[in-house]
């Protein structure tokens, strides 16, 4: 049986911003256990909140996105989504605004689905996860320079499919995850 003790969590001894550039900073703090010598721990300051929407249309269409992710140097198939504006921001707004910015669409429904740490290991930022239904193209997306995009509409029959014929952005798996789970 493994032991139900409280955690013993680090103090933090020293804390240095290392690197600061655009969106990314990277901050050194050096850690101490108790009766261990201390540590460095490398961390990603990233904007602290994000959101990544699962789009469907009236007929169950996921509205999805061919998105180049550099630092894989691929294509990847993605939900939309993006960094919310600030700390206040309401994940359902910066659906909104996010699904129309990178697709061109709007949607009648917006539902929080679920939130994760997506990568807890080097970063404190969340992402909350948003299902969109009854979504209409609109208008044109509306991309930044650093966004090479392409949306892409897919049944629920095709989506297995397309899936292996594409490497996968992360976003997608956990929000199809979230999905599944909200209808059970």
């Amino acid at each position: 049986m493994l032991a139900n003790k409280p955690f013993e969590l680090p103090t933090i001894e020293e804390s240095t911003l290392i690197f600061e550039e655009s969106l990314i900073k990277i901050q050194r703090d050096t850690l101490k256990l108790k009766d261990s010598p201390p540590y460095r721990y490398y961390s990603l300051l990233t904007p602290p909140y994000a959101v990544v929407i699962l789009a469907l249309t009236h007929n169950g269409t996921y509205v999805l996105n061919e998105e180049y992710r550099h630092p894989t140097k691929r294509i990847l198939l993605s939900c939309p989504g993006g960094f919310l504006n600030d700390e206040k921001e309401d994940p359902i707004e910066a659906a909104k605004r996010e699904l129309e910015e990178e697709t061109g669409f709007h949607a009648e429904t917006f539902t929080l689905i679920g939130s994760a740490y997506p990568y807890a290991g080097i970063s404190r930022q969340k992402t909350f996860y948003v299902k969109a239904t009854g979504t209409v193209l609109t208008t044109s997306p509306s991309l930044e320079p650093s966004e090479i995009i392409r949306t892409r509409l897919i049944t629920p029959q095709q989506l297995n499919q397309t899936m292996a014929e594409f490497e996968l952005d992360g976003t997608l798996c956990t929000a199809l995850f979230f999905n599944a789970r909200h209808h059970s």
